[in-house]
């Protein structure tokens, strides 16, 4: 029986998450590509800055 790994080259959870972030603050799809690349990073500061005003 073979293993297979779909999801080993796909887009990942935190980077989803982050590519929505940025386009409800934003509405820029230059800036969601920057979002999903700097993805759990992007999500943390989202909360730390807009949830809870902390930055």
């Amino acid at each position: 029986m073979r293993n297979y790994n779909y999801a080993a080259g796909g887009i990942g959870i935190g980077s989803v998450i982050a590519i929505i972030l940025v386009w409800q603050v934003h509405h820029s799809i230059l800036w969601c590509i920057l979002g999903a690349f700097m993805s759990w990073f992007y999500v943390v500061f989202y909360v730390l800055r807009y949830y809870w005003h902390l930055i």
